[in-house]
């Protein structure tokens, strides 16, 4: 149907009665019998029928006009919308970047004060591995490691950084979360109280940093069972305690990495046991080894004093002269007392070699003269088990390792070496708590009886 172009309802209905009409009055009139009224009613009934057909069809033209104009709306609002929530979303995400970027401050609760007592802080290394759930030594949360902490805190370059990632990114963060300290003493050499006291600060720290509760609580179970034992009271039972705690709790963080483990507030009587006997293995060999380089000392002591003895002998046997000149006596009848001549002086000693008329103390394989300290790889008279020189025995060149203040020796990484290794006899132990190091130039094929540094016998 073609389109209308006005509204048929306002359109006007002619006048057929009137003149302009009369021609096609008479048209209709025709032959008929009709009047020239009743000819303008036809022409007005036919006006009227064709003005509802348009009407009927203007309202329908209408109609899809006014259909078609309100989708066109509808999609153009659409489309203003879309362009709107893109805007939105563009500016949301650089809102959230910016928040990315912006440093972080929790909120405080006001009017709270600090504490009674203040926690010690372990280091930065610490607190990034227990935040990683990794597995970490309790001697960082010990107060010797929070004051190691402190005093390296203020002494280190907080310009320092290196790579790290966080989330999908790549950061960078101060060296110090992951540089271990050199002083770290494992587990299992702790002595009871820094066990206690470490591992206090080490739950603390735990709760701080959000580990699971049920992580927490398994922990915490673990060190009552080893705080209470009752193998405590025995000989020695400390001792298998701290290894029984040093060598669980690392081998359960290896299997959480592995998404294999075990329940660790369940105690194992069992492996405490084969434990235990692992350690009087060790104190049995410890021992003999003690006894047998004091019975090599005493059979030395022997050769050195049946040498002597010889030699008095010999001095005995020396004719003697039979005219000996006494000083002259003065006025009194007394002698005049002795000066020291200035031709006559008593040599120097080298201040580098051990005195032969005073002798220090000796303990262990020095007192033979024929085993090498374990630090300084000299053989000279002096007291291995205490020596804490910076310098092998040429007093050139600086050692390998150092004394920790626990008395034990420990590598340029921090790590514990195995002593019975540097020993005449070896370690047999295939542990890995057993570090087989030399502690003189750090190979693991020789201790430091074989260390090509050491003093020559």
């Amino acid at each position: 149907m073609p389109r209308i172009a006005s509204d048929p309802a306002l359109d006007i209905e002619p006048d057929f009665t009137s003149a302009t009409f009369e021609g096609i009055r008479n048209r209709i009139i025709g032959n008929t019998q009709l009047t020239h009224d009743e000819a303008a009613n036809e022409l007005a009934t036919g006006w009227q029928q064709d003005r509802d057909i348009r009407l009927a069809a203007w309202t329908l033209q209408v109609n899809e006009e006014t259909r078609l104009a309100a989708e066109a709306a509808q999609a153009e609002r659409e489309l203003l919308e879309q362009e709107r929530v893109l805007l939105e979303q563009e500016a949301e995400k650089e809102r959230r970047e910016t928040e990315k970027k912006k440093p972080k401050i929790n909120d405080f609760q006001a009017g709270a004060s600090v504490g009674d007592t203040l926690t010690h802080r372990p280091s930065q290394y610490a607190i990034h591995k227990l935040k990683s759930f990794e597995y970490v030594e309790l001697w960082y949360f010990s107060p010797d490691g929070c004051r190691e902490a402190a005093d390296e805190a203020k002494s280190a370059a907080d310009s320092t950084f290196g790579f790290t990632k966080v989330d999908d990114f790549i950061a960078l963060k101060p060296v110090a979360a992951f540089k271990p300290s050199r002083k770290v003493i494992q587990d299992h050499s702790l002595e009871w109280r820094q066990f206690d006291m470490a591992k206090n600060s080490f739950l603390l720290y735990m709760n701080k940093l959000k580990w699971p509760e049920k992580h927490q609580r398994a922990i915490t179970m673990f060190f009552m069972n080893v705080v209470s034992h009752p193998q405590r009271s025995e000989p020695f039972g400390e001792r298998a305690l701290l290894l029984y705690a040093a060598r669980v709790r690392r081998d359960w963080h290896d299997t959480l990495a592995l998404d294999n483990a075990f329940d660790i507030s369940v105690f194992n009587t069992t492996l405490l046991k084969n434990l235990a006997e692992e350690v009087w293995n060790k104190l049995r060999l410890e021992s003999l080894t003690e006894f047998q380089l004091a019975m090599s000392s005493q059979g030395n002591g022997r050769e050195s004093h049946t040498s002597s003895h010889r030699n008095q002998a010999r001095s005995s046997t020396r004719p003697t002269r039979s005219r000996s000149r006494s000083p002259a006596r003065n006025s009194s009848g007394r002698l005049p007392p002795r000066s020291s001549s200035p031709n006559r002086q008593r040599p120097r000693q080298d201040p580098k070699r051990p005195s032969q008329d005073k002798r220090p103390f000796q303990g262990g394989a020095a007192s033979s003269g024929h085993h090498a300290c374990a630090l300084c790889l000299g053989r000279f008279a002096h007291n291995i088990h205490k020596c804490k020189s910076d310098l092998l025995w040429d007093n050139k060149t600086p050692t390998s390792c150092r004394r920790s203040a626990e008395g034990r020796l420990v590598n340029a990484q921090g790590l514990q070496l195995c002593y019975d290794w540097q020993r005449p006899n070896g370690c047999a132990s295939t542990s890995k708590d057993h570090i087989h190091e030399c502690s003189g130039c750090g190979n693991t094929d020789h201790g430091a009886q074989k260390c090509p540094r050491g003093q020559e016998v």
